[in-house]
């Protein structure tokens, strides 16, 4: 749960660092929330590093379509904000650290790390262009 908020609040942090107010701010900041706990509940079914941050990115990615679409915004202003929380920042420390290093040693977490980002990326691409092709069928 403290991860949720945590979410919650780096999502509102940067929200207002991107000077996001009102509707926008608080909405963008339930979207990281939302993106964390999804992402928490999911890798609890599964060993996998990438699944649950490739449904995480697929649910904010969506939740962030709606919400440009209903708040009339671009999607950018609320997807940047709600994604930050999902981002491996510490794997990617020590990703760029093994590589400096050439320690083989951490090269598991280096992979990982890898496996989320792309995870990040697919869940993102999915569901952009699931959004973009039901919009151009309209």
């Amino acid at each position: 749960m403290k991860g949720v908020i945590g979410a919650f609040l780096g999502a509102l942090g940067f929200g207002l660092m991107y000077h996001l107010s009102g509707k926008k701010l608080w909405w963008t900041a339930l979207c990281g929330g939302v993106g964390q706990f999804i992402c928490l509940l999911v890798s609890r079914w599964t060993d996998s590093a990438m699944a649950p941050m490739l449904v995480a990115a697929f649910c904010v990615n969506s939740f962030a379509e709606i919400l440009a679409r209903r708040l009339k915004a671009p999607v950018i202003v609320f997807l940047v904000c709600a994604l930050i929380p999902l981002v491996p920042g510490k794997g990617i420390y020590e990703a760029l650290l093994c590589c400096l290093s050439e320690n083989g040693a951490s090269m598991e977490a280096a992979s990982k790390t890898l496996l989320e980002a792309s995870g990040i990326v697919a869940g993102c691409a999915i569901s952009s262009w699931l959004f973009y092709r039901k919009s151009s069928e309209e």
